[in-house]
């Protein structure tokens, strides 16, 4: 017993090497998508105050203060348009996902760096750009090719006529694509070493999951089993309940040989089961 859950344990570590591989080969690039364009002309409603949220292609936003200030004009009219003067946009990108660029088509009449862009995370700036000319239309760019994780982009000026802001949102590959990945835990099925079961769920660090631990008896806490289910796990001693299991289902333990969980077994919160399996206690 003890050896063959040193080689499961070993095994589970090369095809962890292996899927990082995977993941990070040409299989699992990562590319920009058609970007969701915001363009001022349909809003679910304009805006007619300031802290105020609407929306368009179904991004959050709203208008904040500027240094104090918060004066705008938004107008569908002409295709959209919105003058800030001064006041911010700021645009929810939280639900978006990974952002890889933003662009933002405008004219700034105030001056050089008068308009600025900027991506936050948490309230904080962590890339931003300006304007570089004054009356003539300007592209700002704001390139996350550092794929930093942002939730927030803010537009301001003092004068500045903005047309349509560009959002481009990472398309990532999906790396099981043609092999299946039929637990949907992330792990193709070809190297999944726990079928059926979340490879992610290792609670003892053992580097095996915990459905296929045979050192990890209260991975039978996970979840409750349906209809028809019968759940067997192997064990080596005698496992014992901690707590009063509140289900009224029969429930049998076979010391030394395998546990059984009759049909609509069911753990309540906070119920656990225990046990010691010779030489592999983590």
């Amino acid at each position: 017993m003890r050896t063959r859950i040193q080689h499961t344990a070993l095994l589970y570590t090369l095809l962890t090497l292996f899927f990082s591989g995977f993941f990070n080969s040409s299989f699992a690039q990562i590319g920009i998508g058609n970007p969701i364009v915001i363009s001022f002309d349909d809003p679910s409603a304009p805006p007619t105050s300031c802290f105020t949220i609407f929306t368009e292609e179904g991004v959050p936003q709203q208008m904040v203060d500027n240094s104090g200030s918060c004066f705008y004009d938004y107008s569908t009219a002409n295709g959209g348009e919105l003058w800030l003067f001064p006041a911010t946009l700021s645009v929810d990108l939280s639900s978006l996902g990974n952002i890889e660029k933003i662009e933002v088509d405008h004219t700034d009449y105030c001056g050089t760096g008068c308009s600025q862009a900027a991506l936050l995370s948490g309230g904080f700036s962590v890339l931003n750009t300006s304007n570089t000319t004054v009356g003539s239309p300007e592209t700002m760019i704001l390139d996350n090719t550092s794929s930093l994780t942002v939730d927030e982009l803010t537009i301001s000026s003092f004068e500045g006529l903005f047309f349509e802001i560009r959002i481009f949102v990472a398309d990532v590959v999906d790396p099981c694509a043609g092999i299946g990945d039929s637990d949907n835990d992330g792990f193709c099925d070809a190297i999944d070493a726990c079928p059926g079961f979340d490879d992610n769920i290792d609670r003892d660090g053992n580097n095996i999951p915990d459905y296929c631990d045979v050192c990890e008896v209260n991975r039978i806490m996970m979840e409750p089993s349906q209809a028809g289910d019968m759940l067997t796990y192997e064990s080596v001693e005698q496992i014992s309940s901690s707590q009063v299991i509140n289900s009224g289902a029969a429930i049998i333990f076979n010391a030394g040989d395998l546990v059984e969980l009759a049909i609509g077994f069911e753990v309540q919160p906070g119920a656990e089961f225990s046990t010691g399996t010779g030489g592999c206690t983590q």
